[in-house]
């Protein structure tokens, strides 16, 4: 399989460039399958790939690497991946820090405090 951005020959199993380390297949995200760039359509659910693409760049959507996927990582994927989960799990605890610190006015504990004394 060649490479589309510096010519190098790769071999098929080859998700990334011997050479460069550009991607080399592109993955249908209707299936995850892993196709040439070259391939018209998926060899792993028959979809047409080219349809799907000028779909999604009507909608608007950003060409990415699909994380449904064959099950099949390279270790740049799974360190992607991992990044991006961590940066999730620090957002939550951060928004949730936030919830338990909010400061409470001096109107609201004098009320609670007022309300108890007239009991």
């Amino acid at each position: 399989m060649l490479c589309q951005k510096c010519s190098a020959e790769n071999t098929e199993r080859r998700k990334f460039c011997c050479e460069c380390g550009s991607l080399i297949v592109s993955f249908c995200r209707n299936c995850g399958f892993d196709n040439s760039f070259k391939d018209k359509y998926c060899g792993g659910c028959g979809i047409n790939l080219s349809e799907m693409l000028m779909q999604e760049k009507r909608d608007g959507y950003q060409s990415q690497v699909s994380v449904k996927h064959s099950g099949k990582y390279s270790s740049e994927e799974i360190s992607e991946l991992l990044q991006e989960e961590s940066g999730k799990i620090e957002k939550k605890q951060k928004k949730k820090e936030s919830k338990d610190t909010e400061p409470v006015s001096q109107d609201f504990l004098d009320s609670m405090f007022n309300s108890s004394d007239s009991d």
